[in-house]
């Protein structure tokens, strides 16, 4: 589906838009104001009256691939966004910035022990679980930080730049 963005790449807000507006406003007619948790990258999506448990399924689903989350309520305007970020964003404000300074100044020790692994970092507490399987230490920060609770939870690969490394 192609999404008309004036010639800009197309965010996940848009993206995520565009699917739901072409292929799932049928969903309004049953589901009205349950939240559908939808992966843009594959289309496949969960709706549920509880977005965690909707979001666990969709992660039960997708494991380890590098999926990019949305979720709507159903018949309104979005509700709330998780995606996994590669790189922080421009603006210094930013969740990917404030991550990753918390990284740099209370975090940075992690890296001679645990080197190669995911650590999921909730951005307003501090928070954090490592893991070498990404999915698992999202699983627990979701048990501990459930997804109706504003959260902005960013994750790392430890001791490398972006979280997931390509390698040739």
């Amino acid at each position: 589906m192609a999404v008309d963005t004036g010639g800009r790449k197309p965010d996940i807000y848009e993206q995520a838009k565009a699917i739901y507006n072409a292929q799932l406003r049928h969903l309004e007619s049953e589901h009205k104001g349950k939240f559908l948790v939808l992966d843009v990258s594959t289309w496949d999506y969960e709706v549920d009256d509880d977005r965690a448990q909707a979001t666990l399924r969709m992660l039960e689903r997708h494991p380890e691939e590098d999926w990019a989350f949305f979720s709507f309520r159903v018949g309104n305007p979005p509700a709330y966004w998780q995606r996994p970020v590669r790189v922080a964003a421009a603006s210094p404000d930013s969740i990917g910035n404030r991550a990753r300074a918390i990284y740099d100044a209370e975090l940075k020790h992690l890296e001679a022990e645990h080197k190669g692994k995911f650590l999921v970092l909730d951005v307003p507490t501090g928070d954090y679980e490592i893991d070498a399987k990404h999915v698992q230490a999202v699983l627990r920060m979701l048990e501990r930080h459930p997804v109706e609770e504003e959260r902005a939870f960013f994750s790392f690969r430890i001791g490398y730049r972006a979280t997931y490394q390509r390698g040739g």
